[in-house]
């Protein structure tokens, strides 16, 4: 499966979502996530907002490069899941 790419410009602060509905058994839901950014963008926060999407908030970066973002997902069934995406950074005048 080819990786999502997805743009943000350095100053904003924007929200993505990973999303594991089509993924997820009948009855099961995320119980916790781990989120990996790479160096040089932040990782503002993120949550569980429903039974199967993980929300992140990402801030800064370098006009011009692109991040690795991960979230591994656990349920309460004891599954786990890695999706990923490519952030790259363009300022837009």
């Amino acid at each position: 499966m080819a990786v999502t790419k997805k743009t943000k410009q350095p100053s904003e602060v924007l929200d993505y979502d990973f999303k594991y509905t089509d993924w997820l058994d009948s009855g099961d839901e995320i119980e916790s996530a781990v989120i990996t950014v790479a160096a040089g963008i932040t990782l503002d926060s993120y949550n569980i907002v429903s039974p199967g999407i993980v929300k992140v908030w990402l801030s800064g970066g370098t006009d011009g490069e692109t991040y690795l973002i991960t979230c591994v997902a656990t349920t309460e069934g004891g599954r786990e899941k890695e999706k990923e995406f490519k952030l790259k950074i363009k300022e837009v005048s």
